[in-house]
């Protein structure tokens, strides 16, 4: 993946250190200027790439989401354990009427959550290098900025 490739793993254990953690984070719309650098410099990659820095920005953010949005349901099912429940008895009592759908779920909730996330992130920034722009020059920051 690549270097900071360990960035969103290293965010989502963050998140995972404090309860409801994603949630508090999802949350919050603080600019700061450690967010701003996190930001700034994941930008920086994308628009040194050839990806215009509008679609850039996207990217960011949307990556940033798949880690909060992740990790949020991974939190969610972690407070059913501890509280008792188990998500197989809210599937039993509304379960998928598509058998296979219902294969599918059993498999995604036997999954190690760590592994589910490695998977999803591989996917995306899998999605990042098949972008059009990729491959066509690298622009820099300050171009990609002023256009």
């Amino acid at each position: 993946m690549g270097p900071g490739a360990d960035d969103p793993h290293r965010f989502r254990a963050a998140l995972l250190t404090h309860r409801d953690g994603a949630r508090v984070v999802a949350g919050t719309y603080a600019a700061a200027p450690n967010s701003h650098a996190t930001g700034s410099a994941i930008v920086a990659v994308l628009c040194s790439a050839g990806i215009p820095v509008e679609r850039a920005g996207w990217i960011t953010f949307a990556g940033r989401y798949y880690v909060l949005g992740h990790t949020i349901e991974e939190q969610a099912l972690h407070e059913l354990a501890v509280n008792g429940e188990d998500w197989t008895a809210r599937e039993a009592a509304a379960p998928p009427e598509d058998p296979v759908f219902a294969r599918a779920l059993r498999s995604v909730m036997a999954a190690d959550p760590a592994e589910r996330f490695a998977f999803g992130l591989e996917l995306f920034i899998d999605g990042i290098r098949h972008l059009p722009e990729i491959g066509k020059g690298s622009r820099s920051r300050r171009t990609a900025a002023r256009t």
